[in-house]
């Protein structure tokens, strides 16, 4: 990712009380994050803003204890992280598109909108607005709404996007199985879940809190399964129980499929990773 958009009000509200050299480390520390597209720890960060000086590692460390939140070692930014999403499922987008030919006709029809500036140009805006009409009128004839989206309304377009969308779970670290029974699932639920494109990222966000929580039963749970029993609505538990000294894991999972449940936990916590174990 070689391009992000800054925002100066945003940055110097919450960043605006940073030393020279403390904005420099979180400057240099924003270009490597969105460049290599991951989060560091800390030291990575350190190495990728070329910290050498103690005053400079000093710097580095306080901007990710500043603004950053860590997670096993690794320190994430939510807004940061939620663009480099919403940057992968474009070019997920744009990569299909291209394996089709490239965007469909009409796309660079978008019809330019003009601003009055007074009122001896507000007949010229009219008659350029009447065209415009005229022209979204006649079939396959509708400009996209944007650059980078395509049309919801077109059938084809819709599966490509629906398509894009998915990758973003699927390559969330869930186990890749299932994989044509797990679509069909995903796009169904996505129109009751805000689209698509916004349900995957819903997704791939609790699928990641599972796997740092180290949920029982989570590393063999199919993303089919994980989607028909709509398990992203269950509460994120972390990993308390494990099973007895002198027991497998096999066999700590066939009792609990018989009913004999660990201390503070219910059936439905272990069935499908049981399930997935024993079939």
């Amino acid at each position: 990712m070689h391009y992000y958009k800054r925002n100066i009000g945003d940055y110097h509200k919450k960043a605006g009380r940073l030393s020279m050299l403390e904005h420099g480390a979180y400057t240099l520390l924003m270009d490597a994050i969105y460049d290599r597209e991951k989060f560091p720890t800390l030291e990575e960060a350190i190495d990728w803003v070329w910290a050498s000086k103690q005053d400079e590692i000093d710097a580095i460390t306080f901007v990710l204890t500043k603004f950053f939140a860590p997670e096993n070692g690794v320190y994430i930014q939510n807004r940061m992280q939620e663009e480099l999403e919403e940057y992968t499922g474009t070019c997920l987008t744009n990569s299909i598109n291209g394996k089709k030919g490239g965007r469909p006709k009409g796309s660079k029809n978008k019809p330019k909108e003009t601003e009055s500036v007074n009122n001896k140009t507000q007949s010229v805006n009219l008659k350029s607005e009447t065209k415009a009409n005229e022209s979204e009128a006649k079939p396959n004839h509708k400009p996209l709404t944007n650059n980078h989206k395509p049309l919801t309304n077109n059938q084809g377009l819709k599966d490509i996007g629906d398509k894009a969308a998915f990758e973003i779970f699927w390559t969330a670290g869930m186990r890749k199985t299932d994989k044509k029974q797990a679509y069909p699932i995903f796009t169904k639920l996505a129109k009751d879940n805000g689209g698509a494109e916004a349900f995957a990222n819903q997704l791939a966000r609790d699928v990641r809190a599972r796997i740092a929580a180290g949920q029982f039963g989570f590393d063999t749970l199919s993303p089919m399964r994980y989607l028909k029993n709509e398990r992203f609505n269950d509460e994120v538990k972390q990993a308390t129980q494990s099973p007895p000294t002198g027991e497998t894991e096999d066999e700590f999972l066939l009792r609990v499929n018989r009913g004999v449940m660990p201390e503070g936990y219910g059936r439905n916590d272990f069935i499908d990773s049981t399930y997935e174990v024993l079939k």
